[in-house]
């Protein structure tokens, strides 16, 4: 309906909006995992590092991103631990973020919405309108570390 239309268009404004990443400046700088569509803010307005971007030419980048959110928890913890991320950062209203739950509705990032959050990750105090979840490296599957 358009009213749901309009409040998710105000929420995904929120996602990329330049106070809102800026205020990811509390956390450490660290590298994230976040979006497609939201790391072009957190690149420009933070000392945070990100794995790639929408407009980025890393395929193989991008793809872990997507993998991420949208393979098991498995899979996500292998890229994770990989890309030495200590943050993933989620926003509710990133459109990329709703269509990855709604391709895999068992993916890792569905999982995280429904609370279903894995020992190596502790979820953190939102900051504006991003999700935090800080990685617990010692805690990622043996199986797993390289």
């Amino acid at each position: 309906s358009e009213k749901l239309h309009s409040q998710f268009e105000k929420q995904a404004l929120l996602c990329q909006k330049a106070s809102a990443a800026a205020a990811l400046n509390r956390l450490p700088a660290s590298a994230f995992m976040a979006g497609l569509d939201t790391n072009p803010a957190i690149m420009q307005f933070t000392r945070h590092t990100v794995v790639a971007s929408g407009h980025h030419r890393n395929q193989g980048a991008m793809a872990d991103v997507i993998r991420t959110f949208v393979g098991s928890q498995d899979e996500a913890a292998r890229i994770i631990d990989a890309r030495n991320i200590r943050y993933l950062v989620t926003c509710e209203g990133s459109f990329e973020l709703a269509l990855y739950q709604h391709k895999a509705p068992k993916g890792f990032l569905a999982q995280l919405r429904r609370g279903d959050v894995p020992q190596w990750l502790n979820r953190q105090a939102d900051i504006g309108p991003f999700q935090i979840y800080e990685v617990q490296r010692a805690a990622l599957p043996k199986g797993m570390r390289q």
